[in-house]
């Protein structure tokens, strides 16, 4: 039998933070701002890994090219 560790399919608040790069009270503003979906499960407070994705995804592009 392998031993394979599979991922996760949600996290709770402080590892979405850390793997999105955000602060817990930031990952909390873009929640009550509906940016980020979270749910709730036994009191606790969930991420999917595909709404991170999906947030990601929403965000804006930097534009590096010259100009302002």
């Amino acid at each position: 039998m392998s031993a394979e560790k599979t991922e996760p399919l949600v996290d709770r608040v402080p590892e979405a933070a850390k793997r999105l790069g955000l602060s817990k009270t930031g990952l909390y503003a873009q929640i009550k701002a509906g940016k980020l979906r979270a749910v709730k499960a036994g009191g606790k407070t969930l991420i999917t890994r595909a709404d991170q994705e999906a947030w990601v995804a929403s965000l804006n592009e930097l534009n590096t090219a010259g100009g302002a």
